[in-house]
């Protein structure tokens, strides 16, 4: 057969596909797994030309969780035989639905991409964490509270801890830390199959939920021997896993979804291990009972006011003096802040819990003798803001403590996205109308503070500390804090640096254009009474 032949023949073979995958793309996969032809609404799809697709790896343009499973599918593929559509993310953070076919005498895949029609619970790529591809603990819980809406019987939920993972990711390369967490990834969404949910929760701790039943310990046992392959000298860890059946067994989906939450909320924030949540049981109800007395005790906490208050300083970074404080509220059980707000976010009780903070830190501003005026800082939740009732009723704590409205600074926190921007905008400007300064907190957390940014007139913006402490050593880090603080600067606001904790990273931020900056290398969290009595 002649080279024209050939070719004719190839082109057939490839609109042959085309026509039967009825696709919005279609690739020609060689038998290396390269790709050899790309058609259709490739850039779309890939954010990359069809020219440069060519000859590369397939599997590289899929999203690193979805790659083992990918791989797997498309190797089942036989002679004549074709793939049924599966839900996949892409490298660029698009979702499709991913077929293939292999004709008559073709060593060549040729594999199609649908976009699939937009669905309520859609995670957006901005919610995956680069390092693994799965989604950030903002977007795993998301996808889980939508998931237990629509019911989940049947599912599973794996919660794995894989220990000092930061630690020993410190003790390698670049170029190992990449490959471990690309390991860890695929891993993961093998766990998860198709239509699951993979996510990253925090320093050695993931989550996967499945439609189908979850080996646990063949599963701890993969991202154990991953990460002794990819850090061969670094200290050993072993991870540990528990499963969860996501059965309602009688509990409104409601209330199931408060108890699966509550349990991985605790999960991400250390207060309970594996080990912890078997104890608990694998079950919703014994779930439900300790979220419902953890509510009890917050409830208990808020009606007799059993807190301490400490302030952390907040430093101009070329001086280094002062500039305020910020409030952070102290449990007499020694229970994590960050958690119990997250329980009084789930329980409707944030107002309570914030108003609650808010007069225990005016009492001991204005309690004589006052020996020294400092300006302070206090967190409000987005449940909060929205809330006409509780700016009314902080109107009149300002009011009955007489605290002078600049020395009083308002942080707007992201722990729960407020539900009506434009009711939440009226209310923060009101307070700002009293001469209260406001900032947004957690700058680059999630997509909500953008939105806060945008909507409000604010003073400040106190960017999330995971990009100040990494971005003298990872390159995207130190971009996306570059671009957050340009858009401040641009939009006139000055720029808190959280989470500081060495002198290289005090001199990045400044030199990247922070102006003030926080954390434990320019001040550790001090009683209250102590710097107001000094």
């Amino acid at each position: 057969m002649s080279g024209g032949a050939n070719d004719d023949h190839k082109v057939r073979d490839r609109f042959v596909a085309f026509a039967f995958a009825a696709a919005d793309a279609v690739m020609e996969v060689s038998a290396e797994g390269k790709i050899a032809y790309a058609a259709g609404a490739i850039e779309t799809l890939t954010r990359r030309s069809a020219d440069k697709l060519h000859d590369m790896v397939f599997l590289s343009i899929i999203a690193i969780p979805d790659r083992g499973r990918v791989k797997t599918l498309l190797g089942e593929v036989g002679p004549s035989g074709r793939m049924s559509p599966a839900l996949v993310h892409l490298s660029s953070g698009r979702e499709v639905m991913l077929g293939a076919c292999r004709l008559p005498d073709s060593d060549s895949l040729f594999v199609s991409m649908t976009q699939p029609v937009v669905r309520p619970g859609m995670i957006a790529a901005r919610e995956r964490d680069r390092a693994s591809g799965a989604l950030t603990e903002k977007g795993f819980s998301t996808a889980l509270s939508e998931r237990m809406a629509e019911g989940a019987d049947g599912d599973q939920l794996a919660l794995l801890d894989l220990g000092d993972l930061d630690k020993l990711m410190a003790t390698t390369d670049h170029e190992h830390r990449q490959r471990l967490m690309q390991t860890i990834g695929e891993i993961l969404g093998q766990a998860a199959g198709e239509g699951g949910i993979a996510g990253r929760l925090g320093d050695g701790r993931f989550g996967v939920v499945a439609a189908k039943p979850i080996d646990e310990q063949k599963l701890a046992d993969s991202l154990t021997d991953a990460t002794r392959k990819a850090v061969p000298k670094g200290p050993p860890l072993t991870a540990k896993a528990v499963t969860i059946a996501l059965e309602t067994a009688g509990l409104s989906r409601a209330d199931a979804g408060r108890a699966v939450l509550y349990a991985v909320q605790r999960f991400t924030q250390a207060q309970v291990s594996v080990d912890g949540i078997a104890a608990l049981g694998r079950g919703l109800p014994a779930l439900l009972a300790d979220a419902a007395g953890a509510v009890a005790r917050l409830r208990e906490t808020i009606r007799e006011r059993r807190i301490n208050i400490a302030l952390q300083p907040i430093l101009l970074l070329d001086t280094l003096k002062v500039h305020h404080y910020e409030a952070l509220c102290r449990l007499p059980d020694n229970s994590d802040p960050g958690m119990v707000i997250a329980a009084a976010e789930q329980a409707a009780l944030a107002p309570e819990f914030d108003l609650m903070v808010a007069e225990e830190t005016f009492v001991q501003l204005t309690r004589p003798p006052v020996k020294r005026e400092v300006k302070v800082a206090i967190n409000l939740s987005g449940r909060s803001v929205e809330s006409p009732d509780f700016v009314a009723s902080l109107e009149e704590l300002l009011h009955k403590y007489k605290v002078h409205a600049a020395e009083i600074l308002f942080e707007i926190t992201e722990t729960a996205s407020i539900g009506s921007l434009g009711r939440a905008t009226e209310l923060v400007d009101r307070l700002r109308r009293r001469g209260h300064p406001i900032c947004i907190d957690d700058l680059g957390a999630g997509a909500a503070s953008f939105q806060y940014l945008g909507a409000f007139t604010v003073d400040f913006a106190k960017i999330d500390g995971r990009y100040v402490r990494s971005a003298t050593t990872d390159g995207r880090d130190k971009a996306f804090l570059v671009a957050m603080i340009g858009l401040c600067r641009n939009l006139g606001i000055p720029v808190i640096a959280e989470s500081i904790e060495t002198q290289d990273q005090s001199k990045a931020a400044h030199a990247l254009g922070a102006t003030l900056g926080q954390g434990y290398l320019l001040g550790r969290p001090t009683p209250i009474r102590d710097i107001l009595d000094a």
